[in-house]
């Protein structure tokens, strides 16, 4: 499945969303995740289909996360946890273009996909020919 974030390759700043303590201090798992609930629910609103929520939480698993935290996700709260479960596909986007240097205002996709083959990247992220950016569930 592959859903289609340019606007937030373009417009967002991965940092805001994927930062170390290193850069934004003790609190720096807070003040991400704090930012990706917010522009979650309002600026970048992905998984919006039922079948984009269950891909995201297959690959979610197939990343070692488990499924009982998955559910745990505000289990009271459905449109709570649909929000949380949002803001953690930001933190997964940025995330991947962090550790794929694509966060630059002139990315090199062809050294992004040398590196996918060399497997220094995930390969979940690509630019389409008509310059739209997809995350792709691998």
């Amino acid at each position: 499945m592959e859903i289609n974030i340019t606007k937030f390759f373009q417009q967002a700043s991965a940092r805001d969303y994927s930062a170390s303590m290193m850069e934004l201090g003790r609190d720096a798992a807070k003040i991400t995740w704090n930012h990706a609930l917010e522009d979650s629910a309002e600026e970048y609103v992905f998984l919006t289909t039922k079948e984009q929520v269950l891909a995201f939480h297959a690959y979610l698993q197939s990343t070692g996360f488990e499924p009982e935290s998955i559910a745990g996700l505000s289990k009271e709260d459905t449109k709570k946890a649909l929000i949380e479960l949002r803001a953690l596909f930001l933190q997964t986007i940025a995330a991947e273009i962090r550790a794929s240097d694509l966060d630059t205002s002139n990315p090199d996709w062809l050294e992004y996909y040398e590196d996918c083959v060399q497997g220094r990247c995930s390969g979940n992220l690509f630019c389409a020919d008509d310059g739209e950016i997809y995350f792709t569930f691998a």
